[in-house]
């Protein structure tokens, strides 16, 4: 082998012939088959290249071969995130567009809102049609249940005569809206012009009718999660668990077993009722063929207990004995007999 200073690291072929034959000698040809197995192997998937980079942290150099992968970092986790918001973005695009074309078919189909059937039933009451108004009303109560609603449908009943339907409208607007000044006082209109006893409720009842259902059930959520956050995030974040952390703790775990108390309440007050018909029979046996107890009259609180066959178990006042279901709804609005 001779070296040439004009070419650094070069040599002359001519003096090993061995070489020259292997750089001579053609490769083999190779098959279709063949070359399709070598194709699909070399053949590295370049989504599966840049996922794996930005999931493992690596880097993709100009030589096409994947850097030792690294800890994940803000960087590559960001960089996988918008690829992924890339992907996924037509999908979302295409879902709100076709609820958007939903919600507009929907309410080009000529339904009415609560509101508007609200607005109708205020204007066939000046009106004087109170059938009509009652209707209206209802209807408004059941898209969206309101005080407003249930306070003005009761309204309209007591001007048709019916005292049952009114009484338990203004009880239903209570039931949502406990403050609601209007609807007590006319409840307790009524029930003095018809000498008609209030509902017996129970002490943790009576405490229920501070807050609305929901608030109760909100209130509860709150000061437990309250509770929680306030024995675990400090001993996560800083490590240590301070006075007042447990100060707070306290008060919403004392505030918490407090609402349970008006849950239960609003558990009970579930079951009361409102007499519809009037003469009700209050029967001793679940059947229609029963003794008669007692006659109840229109707008009559009572209690449900339990229900065998076609008759429930209620108790009205001092009486105990066995309803037919549609002579009597119950107070809360979509309970069961509710709209009977």
């Amino acid at each position: 082998m001779s070296f040439r200073l004009d070419r650094p690291w070069s040599f002359d072929l001519e003096q090993r012939p061995e070489w020259q034959g292997a750089l001579n000698r053609k490769r083999p040809l190779k098959t279709v088959t063949e070359k399709k197995q070598i194709r699909t192997k070399s053949r590295t998937p370049v989504v599966c290249i840049g996922l794996g980079c930005a999931v493992r942290g690596g880097n993709l150099p100009a030589s096409g071969h994947l850097s030792r992968p690294k800890l994940l970092d803000a960087g590559s986790l960001f960089t996988f995130m918008q690829a992924l918001g890339r992907g996924i973005r037509p999908f979302c695009t295409f879902w709100i567009l076709a609820w958007l074309l939903a919600t507009d078919a929907s309410a080009g189909a000529g339904s009415m809102t609560s509101k508007e059937w609200f607005d109708r039933g205020l204007s066939l009451s000046r009106q004087g049609l109170f059938p009509e108004a009652s209707q209206a009303f209802e209807t408004s109560a059941d898209l969206r249940p309101t005080a407003g609603a249930y306070v003005d449908l009761g309204l309209a009943e007591w001007h048709q005569g019916h005292a049952g339907k009114a009484i338990l409208a203004w009880q239903r607007a209570l039931w949502i809206a406990p403050a609601n000044s209007q609807a007590r006082e006319n409840e307790a209109v009524a029930r003095q012009m018809l000498g008609l006893e209030d509902a017996g409720l129970l002490w943790y009842e009576e405490a229920s009718t501070w807050l609305s259902p929901s608030a109760w059930i909100w209130l509860s959520a709150a000061m437990l999660w309250l509770a929680a956050s306030s024995l675990v995030l400090p001993v996560v974040l800083l490590g240590a668990r301070r006075d007042w952390h447990r100060l707070v703790a306290a008060i919403a775990l004392t505030v918490f077993f407090l609402s349970l108390i008006g849950n239960a309440g609003v558990v009970g007050r579930m079951k009361l009722g409102v007499v519809l018909g009037e003469s009700v029979p209050l029967r001793l046996t679940p059947t229609t063929r029963g003794e008669v107890i007692a006659n109840l009259s229109s707008g009559e609180s009572l209690r449900r207990l339990r229900s065998l066959g076609h008759f429930d178990l209620v108790q009205c006042g001092n009486l105990t004995g066995w309803l037919a279901p549609d002579q009597y709804a119950l107070v809360c609005p979509g309970s069961v007999s509710s709209k009977h």
